[in-house]
Parts: structure tokens; sequence; C-alpha cells
């Protein structure tokens, strides 16, 4: 039993992340705004200790601004947009 307990805090943090930030796994990650129909949301920053890393952060977190583009601007900096789901 005590082997099977690291495993499923494991699973049941994984499965939080889904349920807390709703589609992040579809996140498309940019080096450029990809279509000038796209909708500027906001800039954010990654914060140092972002322990799942800064791409994973930026997925998550542009899904609290109803995002659904992240473009890469610097290494640690980056902005969401809005962009039409069928390109």
């Amino acid at each position: 039993m005590r082997t099977f307990l690291p495993l499923i805090a494991c699973m049941a943090l994984g499965a939080c992340a889904s349920i807390k930030y709703r589609g992040w796994e579809q996140v498309r990650i940019e080096k450029a705004v990809p279509d000038s129909e796209c909708t500027y949301q906001v800039q954010e920053a990654c914060p140092p200790l972002a322990m799942e890393g800064c791409l994973n952060y930026f997925k998550k977190r542009a899904t609290r601004f109803d995002a659904n583009t992240v473009v890469l601007t610097e290494s640690r900096l980056a902005e969401y947009y809005e962009c039409p789901r069928n390109r």
C-alpha cells in the first residue's frame, strides 16, 4: 500500500491541473503572432521558481486570460492571444 501512495498522489495532482486549467494542453506556443485576426490579451513573465517550466506555466496561465495562443517574446516573457480556432 505504501508503494502506491506516491503514485496516487502524482495522479491526483495531474488531474487537478487539468481541472483548474481546462484546455491548457491545446494552447499553442508560437514565436510570432500567427494571424492578424488574433486578439491580444496580456503579457506575462514566468516566475523564477515555476516548477513545471515556463512553457507549461504559460500554457496554463493562458487559459486564465481566455487565450489559446502563447507568443514567446523573450526568455521568460510571453504574450497571450485569442486566435481563431479553425486556422
